[in-house]
């Protein structure tokens, strides 16, 4: 496929085909990683302020928002870095991906995702990744954390972690 407006803000003739992004991925050190995160982070943080220029209803202007987080399970084929056997209600027994996300209810935005081995159990790693996502958001702005139940089994750390932010 072609995205006109993608190519001409990027100032390509074409978009690139998916397998140079992977190959240029597949380079990547964690030190990568993280640095992209926080790149994202700071673009968002742009768009925010170039949003509320014109009048938009932006997460970084809200007096209050709500954060959905969630995780799903994707099954793969093959030799994949980082897969495992774990809960897969689709395929059972096949390796999978459970990544968790993260989006704002409000503008429908997606504010944050990390991917998990398949063995991950769903509230494993939540607490760092919201102390992530919380230290990219105004610190004015309050938050309501919304998640399932598995989010918060034997994750008490988290309470604490949405008391002190005042949440």
């Amino acid at each position: 496929w072609n995205d006109h407006v993608l190519c001409r803000a990027a100032g390509w003739r074409r978009i690139p085909d998916e397998t140079n992004f992977g190959r240029i991925l597949r380079t990547f050190t964690q030190q990568n990683v993280n640095e992209m995160e926080t790149l994202n982070h700071r673009i968002r943080v742009g768009i925010w302020r170039s949003a509320l220029r014109f009048g938009s209803s932006v997460v970084g202007a809200l007096p209050r928002i709500v954060i959905d987080v969630d995780s799903t399970v994707k099954t793969v084929y093959g030799n994949q870095q980082g897969v495992s056997v774990g809960y897969n209600p689709h395929k059972c027994g096949a390796s999978s991906y459970h990544p968790i996300s993260a989006f704002c209810a409000e503008t429908k935005e997606f504010l944050q995702g990390w991917l998990r081995s398949g063995s991950a159990y769903t509230g494993n790693s939540v607490v760092e990744f919201m102390q992530q996502l919380l230290a990219h958001l105004p610190n004015r702005t309050r938050i309501l954390f919304r998640g399932d139940s598995g989010f918060f089994a034997g994750n008490y750390w988290i309470f604490s972690m949405i008391e002190t932010r005042t949440i």
